[in-house]
């Protein structure tokens, strides 16, 4: 496992001190949800991904909009530069008073190369991430650790125990320090079609040895079809994820939730619903940890007609 130091830029602002993971309050009622195109964070590019802090004062989230890293230069056969486009990289937005200031890009993350969804632990201090393509890496795209020491973030690969060979995404901390996200891993290949899918994975953290255990699939959750974006709640001890494999289905990825039994278990999954599912992809749920921000990605059209990744809200009753 290799260990990068990169110097801190860590703003003025946060101050690194332990949340308490929240008792679990009621359960989300979605049957009367609205829902809002967030116009002030969408651009005509990709955004997705969106996570608060653990004191909701600042929103991250991935995109490859204006501002973000060039790739790095490539060439074609004939020895040519290919065009450089924007990477996908890690953005940050103050929320103040519910409102969002500008965002911009986390630069002390980003790279030519793309980057990932963030998850945060018990506070702004341990964050979790996706970086792809990278020389420390074990595969396609490695999940890393984020760490606050003193003056400088540590940077770590989460190792073997969750990383392999294959692709590893969309980290989600739950509530004890243990970790779900997304693999194309050998166990979710559809072997009939020959094809790869996406299934959500979890690794338990002994707070002992102070690591990651080796990865399970989450058996009741995944289905011979595509299962993706994890996030656990805190608000209400809920799995939240996208799947295109559970029924009902009103096309593409649609949002669902999994209640967590007594015994650490979890119920089968339910569809969030027809009003906030659309025929395209709905994906990426987030939930402040209060419980009062509530937003998603959707690739349907937009305000513009564009069908590009864009944040929607979903507003409560």
């Amino acid at each position: 496992m290799s260990i990068h130091i990169v110097s801190t830029l860590l703003l003025c602002y946060v101050l690194i001190v332990t949340s308490p993971e929240t008792t679990a309050q009621p359960f989300i009622d979605f049957s009367k949800a609205k829902i809002e195109y967030v116009s002030e964070l969408n651009t005509s590019d990709d955004e997705y991904a969106p996570v608060f802090s653990p004191s909701g004062e600042i929103f991250v989230f991935v995109s490859n909009r204006e501002g973000s890293t060039l790739t790095s230069l490539d060439y074609n056969k004939n020895g040519l530069p290919l065009p450089r486009k924007n990477s996908h990289d890690i953005w940050r937005a103050n929320f103040v008073a519910d409102t969002f200031q500008a965002p911009v890009p986390w630069k002390m993350l980003n790279t030519p190369l793309n980057e990932g969804a963030i998850s945060f632990g018990k506070n702004l201090g341990v964050f979790y991430y996706t970086r792809c393509n990278t020389a420390d890496g074990f595969g396609d795209c490695d999940l890393y650790q984020c760490t606050f020491f003193d003056t400088v973030w540590v940077i770590n690969n989460l190792g073997k125990n969750v990383n392999n060979e294959d692709w590893q995404s969309q980290p989600a901390y739950a509530k004890g320090g243990s970790m779900f996200f997304a693999s194309n891993t050998p166990t979710s290949y559809d072997l009939r079609n020959n094809i790869t899918n996406f299934d959500i994975f979890f690794s338990q953290y002994d707070s002992t040895t102070k690591s990651f255990q080796p990865y399970e699939r989450l058996e009741n959750i995944n289905t011979k079809d595509k299962e993706s974006t994890p996030f656990y709640s805190f608000f209400d001890d809920a799995l939240y994820f996208a799947s295109e494999g559970h029924s009902p289905n009103y096309g593409g990825l649609d949002l669902y939730r999994s209640k967590r039994n007594p015994d650490g278990t979890w119920q089968d999954p339910e569809n969030l619903g027809k009003h906030i599912n659309s025929q395209n992809d709905d994906f990426f749920m987030t939930i402040s940890r209060d419980g009062k921000h509530i937003y998603f990605t959707s690739n349907r059209r937009d305000n513009n007609n564009e069908k590009d990744l864009d944040f929607y809200k979903i507003v409560l009753p």
